[in-house]
């Protein structure tokens, strides 16, 4: 075959396994040999976006509050310079929604640079509070270690 096709590493067996027969392998997990590794990570599907701001007719609306019925999809500024009017789906469950909640027909956009909304998903290994302060700890742990190795430069 070609010679550009084989194994990286020639200790590792490529073989081609017959009926009945299966691969039985032992492993070892060890605690914390994983953690710098994000592979191992609990959270995946991280993000972030800038504060919506949302404006309905003259009453400014947080559309994070559970209790607004808030659609990404069509009320979602795509500028962080300049506030957008959006017109409201006709389609859209939620869009309806707020029309009837609001008694509007279009909203105004915006997005607020200095802040951030932060999401991320878990795989169920920690909730969601934990794997949040685990990492805020461990940053604060990094920056107090950069801050360190940039004041022995100094």
């Amino acid at each position: 075959g070609d010679t550009k096709l084989r194994p990286k590493d020639a200790k590792i067996p490529i073989v081609k396994l017959g009926d009945g027969q299966a691969m039985l392998i032992y492993a070892t997990a060890v605690l914390g040999t994983g953690k710098e590794h994000a592979k191992w990570q609990s959270t995946h599907g991280v993000g972030y976006r800038y504060y919506p701001i949302l404006k309905a007719g003259t009453k400014t609306i947080d559309p994070l509050d559970p209790n607004v019925p808030y659609c990404e999809s069509h009320m979602q500024s795509t500028s962080t310079e300049e506030e957008e009017t959006l017109e409201l789906s006709a389609d859209c469950v939620t869009c309806a929604k707020f029309r009837e909640q609001y008694k509007v027909e279009s909203v105004k956009a915006a997005n607020d640079p200095t802040r951030i909304v932060m999401e991320f998903e878990t795989d169920g290994s920690m909730t969601t509070k934990s794997v949040l302060l685990a990492s805020l700890d461990i940053l604060g742990k990094r920056f107090s270690e950069l801050a360190t190795q940039a004041t022995a430069l100094a």
